[in-house]
């Protein structure tokens, strides 16, 4: 009979250690060597970052799925005018030099030339807008590009109302306010925290944060004292309350905000630098830090963010004005302001000096490295020479000023585009089949899903209004379909058995 023994583990994220002990508890001897070891492994990873990289992978396809079914509803008016219209569009980025080269002229169009095009329309914003309104009889072609530009960037889907009830520059902050109010109370009764409901005070929040002649950090500070009024009882309680109320004025202008205390979050003082960015940047430093948060904290962050998402939107939409028309001004602004800058640019005496303004501007525009620099590093690195000039030269002064309102050469595409729902993309859409159905009906055609023709009324509008539930995965092909049913007949699960 063997002498008996037991075998003990110690199971840890990336290790294993083991030992083999005789009855009396002693390391018994295995084939010569003491029986005690220990494996080594890579500690596992957590899905977030591959759930990450396939959610994309899933976006990405679905915007090609939506972007196809487009050109299927343009194909025949389009091969009617220009039977080559999409070939070239897909052979547009392939060199003459590589064997799936066609030969194909590398133009929109096959009857005028490109430089005659973007001299008419120097952004796809300015095509928009002439078609929404111009009334006359536009080519196909170029509706096309402008319909295909609303549906591939339709926006996103945080306001449920119709695109019909959307008004531009609107900022409802007093239900913002009353919300978070209940929130805070709820994640701290001592805090006693009421921010203003006052409708006064509230419209002059309002005009204060979609102001663009001034800083971030100045309307911080306009905005602070009519944000609440501090009632703690003692100088510490007041102490805590202004803290709150500062964090939140740093989140709706869009500095740097200490997220531990605006959700009422206790954390050590080694993780403060990972709970301060500003809410442009959710995206990327939240899932880092939510599980942290308690239920309260995440729904306060939640509703904070959809705020600052209203404020960015109330300034990137005026009051009354359409998207598309206030991207032609953000245009204008950046083409004056690059006038302004070769201006500087030419008074400089050292040549040495002007080609090294010149490059942060080149930066800006072109990226670092493949990355893009954003509009506040581009005014800092300009900063630094314009402020050495600002009392000598009257271009510097001007640049100074337009840098200090953080509006010097906006750029129309930035992260700021994030807060624009689909509501916003399907009013211009509908305005764009309104103006030219006239000359081509079949754009009009209705919506086939009566049910959702309050909300789309057009077939096309279904292209930027429908979305695919989050939770939904790959969604099956005609090909997959078909494959599946010749299987069906060996396959004995419960869908094969019943015919579903």
């Amino acid at each position: 009979m063997k002498e008996p023994y037991g075998v003990g583990l110690d199971i840890g994220t990336n290790s294993v250690g083991w030992t083999v002990v005789d009855a009396s508890g002693h390391v018994r001897k295995i084939k010569g060597q003491t029986g005690i070891g220990v494996r080594l492994f890579k500690e596992g990873a957590a899905a977030a970052d591959r759930r990450g990289f396939r959610t994309t992978r899933r976006r990405l396809k679905r915007v090609k799925w939506r972007l196809r079914l487009l050109r299927e509803f343009f194909d025949q008016p389009i091969s009617k005018v220009d039977i080559n219209f999409f070939a070239r569009r897909k052979y547009s980025d392939i060199s003459p030099r590589d064997p799936n080269y066609n030969g194909l002229e590398k133009t929109l169009f096959n009857d005028r030339s490109d430089q005659d095009f973007y001299h008419d329309y120097p952004t796809i914003y300015h095509l928009r807008e002439a078609l929404m309104t111009q009334h006359r009889k536009f080519d196909v072609r170029e509706i096309y590009l402008a319909i295909h530009h609303i549906v591939k960037y339709r926006g996103n889907f945080l306001r449920n109302d119709a695109a019909t009830a959307y008004r531009s520059g609107t900022l409802d902050l007093q239900q913002h306010f009353e919300t978070l109010n209940h929130l805070f109370s709820q994640a701290d009764l001592e805090l006693n925290l009421n921010l203003t409901t006052d409708v006064a005070l509230l419209d002059s929040i309002k005009q204060t944060l979609v102001r663009t002649d001034i800083s971030r950090s100045d309307r911080q500070k306009l905005i602070m004292p009519l944000l609440a009024v501090l009632t703690g009882a003692t100088t510490a309680e007041k102490k805590r309350q202004k803290a709150v109320v500062t964090e939140f004025a740093k989140a709706l202008v869009g500095n740097k905000t200490k997220i531990d205390v605006l959700t009422l979050t206790d954390i050590d003082a080694t993780e403060a630098k990972d709970w301060a960015f500003s809410l442009e940047e959710n995206q990327d430093k939240l899932p880092g830090i939510e599980d942290r948060f308690s239920e309260v904290g995440q729904q306060i962050i939640d509703e904070v963010i959809r705020l600052y998402a209203s404020v960015n939107l109330a300034q990137l939409i005026p009051e009354g004005k359409r998207f598309s028309q206030s991207m032609v001004e953000k245009y204008k602004r950046h083409g004056e302001d690059l006038k302004l800058l070769k201006a500087y640019i030419r008074s400089q005496s050292d040549a040495k000096r002007g080609r090294a303004i010149r490059a942060t501007y080149d930066q800006y525009i072109d990226g670092v490295k493949s990355k893009q620099v954003t509009q506040e590093a581009f005014q800092k690195a300009l900063g630094k020479f314009v402020d050495a000039d600002v009392d000598l030269n009257s271009w510097a002064a001007q640049i100074k000023q337009a840098i200090d309102s953080e509006q010097f050469m906006p750029k129309l595409r930035t992260k700021q585009n994030g807060a624009i729902p689909y509501q916003v993309q399907q009013n211009e859409l509908d305005q764009i089949i309104s103006n030219q159905k006239e000359y081509y009906p079949w754009l009009g055609e209705e919506n086939p899903v009566i049910k959702r023709r309050g909300k789309f009324p057009y077939k096309l509008d279904e292209l930027v209004g429908f979305r695919v539930p989050y939770y939904v995965g790959p969604l099956i092909t005609k090909e997959m379909q078909a494959a599946t049913a010749n299987a069906g007949s060996n396959c004995q699960c419960r869908f094969c058995m019943d015919g579903t």
